[in-house]
């Protein structure tokens, strides 16, 4: 069922807000637990640009292998006039010629369709995970022939937009793998290779732990490898999540651990405490910038109390965690609003 977001920064909330919520959700419908059809998700994201929270929404998850559908479907909503800007998901395969066959009928399909009838789409940046046959390896020769792998799909990708070179590559990081062998593999390419990080799941089992989702934000952000995170992160603090049937992270955890690993120097049980903030009490956001407040917490003499200006939230926005996917856009926004920063 479709939920009207109402809500946006008006001038008595704090301005932090408006600059940390700037394009922050990538609208992913079509994955669960929404998994509505093409059709519908398509027709919710452009309800949602029409809503007053619209300047908090980023792209439309895309799956590449139905780029074919797309001038059809931007004709039943008559949107051929305004960008529409995409995450391109590539199709996942068990092995890397498979993956590579399925990148070249996207390809042919964005050259011969839509790149002739929908001039009007912009890729903004490409999602994938790596193929199962080069997954969970961490050898040195297992890491070649990942970078390999991905060599060849930036050289494919050529054909996808002239912009490739600059369009982000998000790379999805396997839990089973080392974030350093992952941040080798993303280092070892052009400067675009991004890291993406599955925060949550429909099972428990899907989840990662605190300590193992901490050293991956530790490792990338000390890294200087920009992030994004998918699944899970409906509302903005840690809490129990009775349909999962288990502690679930919020966008606030994830997000702010982040900026704590990269601006303030935290160490990985900090970050691991940020993850855990179960409550609004944890953040105030202000004028000029966000309060984080962590008293209850064994690392109190480094995190207790430590603030974000503006332009350090702006800056991380932009550089280490850029947006994180969402088959709800109302969802986060209330959470938010519940909070009384919206």
């Amino acid at each position: 069922m479709h939920h009207t977001t109402t809500v946006a920064v008006s001038p008595s909330k704090p301005l932090s807000a408006a600059i940390f919520m700037e394009s922050i959700v990538d609208y992913a419908g079509l994955f669960p637990p929404a998994a509505l059809s093409l059709s519908d998700a398509m027709k919710q994201y452009f309800e949602h640009r029409t809503e007053l929270a619209k300047k908090f929404l980023a792209r439309f998850v895309y799956p590449a292998k139905q780029l074919d559908k797309l001038p059809d479907l931007l004709k039943t909503y008559n949107v051929f006039l305004e960008p529409f800007h995409l995450s391109l998901l590539l199709e996942a395969a068990d092995t890397a010629e498979l993956q590579l066959a399925a990148l070249d009928r996207a390809i042919a399909n964005w050259t011969n369709v839509v790149l002739t009838q929908c001039p009007n789409v912009i890729i903004q940046c490409i999602e994938m995970a790596l193929p199962k046959s080069l997954q969970d390896q961490a050898s040195s020769e297992a890491i070649a022939r990942q970078h390999d792998f991905l060599t060849l799909v930036e050289n494919k990708l050529l054909g996808i937009s002239a912009l490739a070179n600059s369009v982000p590559l998000f790379v999805e990081f396997s839990w089973a793998n080392d974030p350093k062998n992952h941040c080798e593999l993303l280092q070892s390419g052009h400067s675009r290779r991004f890291a993406k990080l599955r925060t949550g799941g429909l099972l428990p089992a899907q989840i990662p732990n605190e300590l193992t989702l901490a050293t991956a934000i530790h490792t990338f952000a000390r890294a200087k490898i920009p992030m994004k995170f998918t699944a899970g992160l409906h509302e903005a603090f840690c809490h129990f999540d009775a349909a999962v049937g288990a502690n679930v992270y919020g966008f606030l955890n994830v997000f702010f651990a982040a900026f704590g690993a990269s601006f303030k120097e935290w160490n990985i049980s900090q970050v691991q405490h940020c993850l855990t903030a179960p409550s609004s009490e944890h953040w105030a956001f202000n004028a000029d910038g966000v309060q984080c407040s962590f008293q209850n917490s064994q690392v109190y003499d480094a995190i207790a109390a430590c603030f974000f200006s503006n332009a350090e939230i702006e800056s991380a926005r932009g550089n280490v965690a850029l947006s994180f996917g969402s088959c709800s856009f109302s969802e986060p926004i209330e959470s938010l609003e519940k909070m009384g920063v919206l």
